[in-house]
């Protein structure tokens, strides 16, 4: 048997290696051919790659949760596993639409949709976001702060920015906005790339930039931690007075 998932990873993959396109002679097209497929493969194979790469990860995930977690019947019973064998199913359905079915199947349109169940495996991690939240609106001063701390690195670092480009005579800053949108872009280590620094001055301001950034955004860590162990210890207190 040609399972539809086999067929999708042996063509995404090859493919794009060989930049070959089977013949009518091949016999995987003569196969597909009986078996009632006909291969109809995408101009950008680049665009399946993301898929591809979550279906693994979440394959390895559920795998390596599977092999440690000592009660197995229990693990299945859980709903978290239903939504992760789902989003695989899903996911491996979804590659497969490389494969032009010869009659317009309704079953795989349908089951198709079946890819919006991994939004669900937010609600994983929705708790430690509602935390943190919850961590800066409790630390609204020291949040404050680390604004202002943030906003004085963003205005400082390009100032030095522009300055720097008018005594080089880089015409890459051309205005004092332009060198405030690189700062806070570098600071923040997102760096879409319109900006690249040419000259040595420069390169050294963007590392020491994001050296700054890198300690200012892992400043509200600590506090995370410490409003984790209050919470921890006053739900330990009011189970021991429930008790």
């Amino acid at each position: 048997m040609i399972s539809y998932g086999n067929l999708c990873f042996e063509y995404t993959f090859a493919l794009p290696l060989f930049h070959s396109i089977p013949s009518s002679t091949d016999n995987t097209t003569m196969i597909l051919k009986i078996i009632g497929l006909d291969f109809n493969p995408s101009k950008e194979y680049l665009s399946h790659l993301p898929e591809i790469i979550y279906l693994i990860i979440l394959i390895i995930e559920f795998f390596i949760r599977f092999i440690y977690v000592s009660n197995k019947l229990k693990y299945f019973s859980n709903y978290l596993t239903i939504i992760d064998l789902l989003s695989i199913l899903s996911c491996i359905i979804y590659l497969c639409s490389i494969i032009k079915i010869k009659e317009n199947n309704l079953i795989i349109c349908f089951i198709n949709c079946f890819r919006l169940i991994r939004i669900l495996k937010l609600s994983r991690y929705s708790m430690y976001i509602r935390q943190y939240i919850q961590t800066i609106f409790y630390y609204s001063d020291i949040s404050m702060l680390l604004f202002i701390i943030f906003m004085c690195l963003c205005i400082f670092f390009g100032n030095l920015t522009y300055g720097i480009s008018l005594i080089d005579h880089h015409q890459i800053h051309s205005t004092p906005l332009d060198s405030l949108y690189y700062s806070y872009e570098t600071i923040l280590t997102i760096g879409f790339g319109q900006h690249i620094p040419s000259t040595p001055y420069l390169t050294w301001i963007t590392i020491t930039s994001i050296l700054f950034g890198m300690m200012c955004l892992s400043l509200p860590v600590p506090f995370l931690a410490i409003y984790n162990f209050n919470l921890d210890n006053y739900e330990q207190d009011n189970t021991k007075m429930l008790n």
